[in-house]
């Protein structure tokens, strides 16, 4: 079964799980947690990797996206098997750069996309 995320841009990921094709967005969530998903449907998260949603962008003073250290502290927190950070250059708000997340998140297991890049899951899934 064919199961590869190919990181569009921005915040978005084409995930093929099979014979299913999922455009998304971050998710935080590790796998096995459930996840409310509306009206009262609830679902469980059933792949790894975690695709941390990185950039440092801040509107008003509000904070839209994590910075580097946010998404380290994410990771530490949840302990995926595999970090793919996405999100996290495009456009000019972004002021905390992959490579300020990539030093910080030294140890961790970090897997960097390149746009239109696709990442076979069940490799990614069987590191470590």
């Amino acid at each position: 079964m064919e199961t590869s995320a190919t990181f569009i841009g921005n915040a978005t990921v084409l995930l093929r799980l099979g014979a299913f094709t999922l455009l998304t967005d971050p998710n935080f969530l590790p796998a096995g947690q459930r996840a409310y998903l509306g009206y009262g449907l609830w679902s469980k998260r059933r792949l790894e990797p975690t695709l941390i949603h990185l950039g440092g962008t801040r509107i008003l003073g509000v904070p839209l996206t994590m910075d580097a250290h946010g998404g380290v502290a994410l990771s530490r927190l949840i302990r995926p098997r595999t970090i793919l950070p996405i999100h996290h250059d495009d456009y000019t708000v972004m002021r905390d750069p992959l490579h300020h997340f990539e030093r910080l998140a030294d140890g961790l297991p970090v897997r960097t996309m390149s746009r239109g890049e696709t990442v076979d899951l069940t490799a990614v899934s069987a590191i470590q």
